[in-house]
């Protein structure tokens, strides 16, 4: 078919009916590309799909579901990213056969979409790696959302604050439960765009356990009654009404023809649907004034820097926005709601229902806490620890009643080295935080020797300790009690490798110290000399290191304190210093006129 087109053509409908009937005289053409054709079936799924999916602008290619780059579709680097995709697939699936995962009688495919990184829906504002939370903190004094002046002066986490502890909130059922994710829509609802984005929230509802619907109205015009009877509306019904009456109110208030009703005079008093509580709806939405209306825009402009009417979404302390129209479909919603609930919400969630905090107060915490997690920089990864039995070899430590503390969980075999430096590590843990401690002594069955032939002190304090003076910090004091005076001992520092530590005053002579001949105590004094600027150079155009280079380190007012010689085999350099600010700059003469330093 497509050789049928001369080159710089494009291929039109008239092409493919010429083909058909050249090829198939028989057949009825209209029947086969008609609109009504059994074949558009195919086509029209075709399409569906594309758009559930979100994969964006065609072409698209996918591997085992996993999309192409707009790179990776290049024509020079395809053959080679889609072999490497092969390899990678193929320990994949040899990993899965090894571990019993996958066998014979499973469809790989179906194996494959039962991953959990496997997404029905595809989002790059919600999948990115690029994300903004809300912080939240507690305010001593309670604020009115409603009073705009007091609201005006807070600061951010203020503002966010006050607006998280005044929200109202619409869920699935009527019934009291936790609820690990909390969504905000953000829009103005008097606009087509804000009240499809709400819709689209509401048919999500419908299918989701876990999510809470809250709304912030963020008008994109200057704020009057007229064009916020919507807003107005769907904050009085948030107020006022009770959940069930609420979503069908809801549902309404998001109709094209409920809104050009409002706007052909309508009284909102005139739509409320039975079972609602009209006198308290009608009351509160007469009083309501325009002041909440503002708290909204202002937090939306200066806290999540929205300007005015655009549209976002806010899911357990997340911004995502602004949102164009149309962006933010079901399906994305449900996405969402998945990847939250997923990847932190449903641990803190569980957490939370243990500590048995009711229902609102424990849906905020969960809000606020996956937010404050979520928001800090990625470590390495948490594992929690399963312990078989605790009854024997193991030290239990019970925090303060009352207060939050870290779950301590340190497991060491007592007669090593590591033993050593632990035991002082989580005694200074313990006086500096609250902490529920569990160390278990993990000895080796069998001992041929004896395994520690040192005694070893930790030099570590919890605070700065202050002389007799009380003006001057102390020196830091390692202890050594009751040490067995028969045996010859020896007296040494195990400091980092770049600390030039010597001892300036001793009673005794260090390295052949017997307490049975000495009266009193034995008193050293060691003292940081120095401490090694190291590092490794080489000639950039050779990739050897440079031969008779030299350097200087110094300060700005005295450029040459100390210098020194690169080694000429290693291209190692090493300098005495102390802590401060220093500069190091290549020696001037030779050095300087033939090298200069890239970084």
């Amino acid at each position: 078919m497509y050789h049928e087109v001369k080159n710089g053509n494009v291929l039109t409908v008239n092409h493919v009916k010429n083909i058909l009937r050249r090829e198939y005289p028989h057949a009825d053409v209209q029947s086969i590309l008609g609109v009504h054709s059994e074949y558009d079936e195919g086509r029209k799924a075709g399409a569906t799909f594309y758009k559930k999916t979100g994969l964006g602008p065609l072409p698209q290619a996918l591997f085992n579901g996993v999309p192409f780059s707009k790179e990776e579709m290049n024509a020079a680097e395809l053959e080679a990213v889609i072999l490497q995709r092969i390899i990678d697939a193929s320990g994949f699936f040899q990993k899965a056969v090894f571990m019993g995962l996958l066998n014979d009688h499973i469809n790989a495919v179906d194996f494959l979409m039962d991953q959990n990184n496997v997404v029905s829906h595809i989002n790059p504002s919600i999948l990115g790696a690029e994300r903004r939370y809300l912080h939240f903190r507690s305010t001593s004094v309670p604020f009115d959302v409603q009073d705009f002046s007091t609201f005006s002066f807070l600061d951010s986490q203020d503002k966010s604050a006050v607006i998280s502890d005044s929200m109202k909130y619409l869920t699935k059922k009527d019934e009291d439960a936790l609820y690990a994710v909390t969504v905000w829509i953000i829009a103005d609802f008097d606009k087509p765009s804000g009240r499809q984005l709400l819709s689209n929230a509401l048919k999500h509802l419908k299918t989701s356990s876990h999510i809470r619907i809250g709304v912030l109205n963020n008008p994109s015009s200057k704020i009057k009654e007229d064009n916020t009877a919507i807003a107005r509306g769907i904050l009085t019904a948030f107020l006022t009404q009770s959940n069930k009456s609420l979503k069908s109110f809801l549902i309404k208030l998001t109709k094209e023809e409920t809104a050009k009703s409002l706007a052909a005079g309508t009284k909102i008093v005139k739509i409320l649907l039975p079972g609602m509580n009209d006198d308290a709806f009608e009351k509160k939405y007469n009083t309501l004034g325009l002041d909440i209306i503002k708290t909204h825009q202002m937090f939306c402009q200066e806290v999540l820097k929205l300007l005015p009417g655009q549209m976002a979404v806010v899911s357990n302390g997340r911004i995502l926005g602004p949102l164009g129209e149309n962006e933010f479909q079901t399906e994305d919603f449900d996405l969402l709601e998945r990847i939250t609930y997923s990847t932190s919400a449903e641990k803190i969630k569980a957490v939370v229902k243990e500590m048995g905090v009711n229902t609102k107060s424990g849906s905020d915490l969960i809000m606020k806490i996956d937010a404050l997690l979520s928001s800090l920089p990625k470590t390495e990864m948490r594992q929690d620890a399963e312990l078989l039995r605790e009854q024997h070899s193991v030290v239990k430590i019970e925090p303060q009643e009352n207060e939050p503390f870290y779950d301590v969980i340190a497991i060491v075999d007592p007669l090593t080295r590591e033993a050593q430096k632990m035991a002082h590590l989580l005694i200074v843990l313990k006086d500096i935080v609250n902490v529920k401690l569990r160390l278990f002594l993990s000895c080796r069955s069998k001992l041929s020797e004896v395994p520690l032939t040192s005694f070893y002190r930790f030099v570590l304090e919890p605070e700065i300790m202050y002389g007799i003076n009380k003006h001057l910090p102390s020196e830091p004091v390692a202890k050594f009690l009751e040490l067995p005076e028969s045996p010859l001992l020896t007296l040494n520092m195990i400091t980092p490798e770049s600390w030039l530590v010597e001892a300036v005053n001793s009673s005794c002579d260090l390295d052949n110290i017997h307490l049975q001949d000495i009266k009193g105590t034995v008193e050293t004094e060691y003292e940081l000399e120095y401490i090694l600027l190291e590092g490794h150079c080489f000639d950039v155009s050779t990739g050897q290191p440079p031969r008779g280079l030299q350097f200087t380190l110094g300060t700005k007012n005295n450029p040459v304190m100390v210098d020194t010689i690169v080694m000429a085999n290693l291209g190692y350099f090493q300098l005495k210093a102390n802590p401060g600010a220093w500069t190091l700059r290549l020696r001037k003469g030779r050095s300087e006129d033939i090298y200069r330093v890239f970084s």
